[in-house]
């Protein structure tokens, strides 16, 4: 989609790079410009504070396996999911970021548990890819 003066639209954000640089000297140093500010929006996207902790989640126990009498004291109330990666993290960050999630996600469900039941750790060719299963609990009354 072409908009006046020679930019061309790259997203629906607004983000707009001077395509007609090459043709003119004068606006070189404008396409630079925009080029750094794109470049510098990416990496605050990547590198951002990520998935926080939030206050209801903090009482949130998070588990990799259930203890033989969970089924004693507490019920199943949800399958919670995350999924985490192809972005400039490390897999310890994106790990850490799911668990937060699920803590959220149970929390949100007035939850007080939750326990992994299943996760694969850079899968394929995404070294830094993070996908966890759980099950969210609620204490039986």
């Amino acid at each position: 989609m072409r908009a006046s003066r020679g930019y061309e639209r790259l997203d629906s954000v607004g983000v707009l790079f001077l395509m007609e640089a090459k043709r003119c000297p004068s606006r070189r140093g404008l396409a630079l410009q925009y080029s750094v500010v794109l470049t510098a929006g990416l990496l605050l996207q990547a590198c951002g504070p990520g998935i926080q902790l939030s206050p209801e989640a903090v009482p949130v126990l998070l588990l990799s396996a259930g203890p033989a009498n969970l089924l004693n004291d507490y019920a199943p109330i949800a399958t919670v999911e995350c999924s985490k990666g192809f972005n400039a993290r490390r897999l310890q960050t994106n790990i850490r970021q799911c668990h937060n999630d699920l803590r959220n996600q149970t929390a949100e469900l007035q939850g007080v548990l939750v326990v992994i039941t299943s996760q694969a750790l850079g899968p394929g060719d995404c070294g830094n890819c993070v996908v966890m299963v759980a099950t969210a609990y609620r204490r039986k009354q």
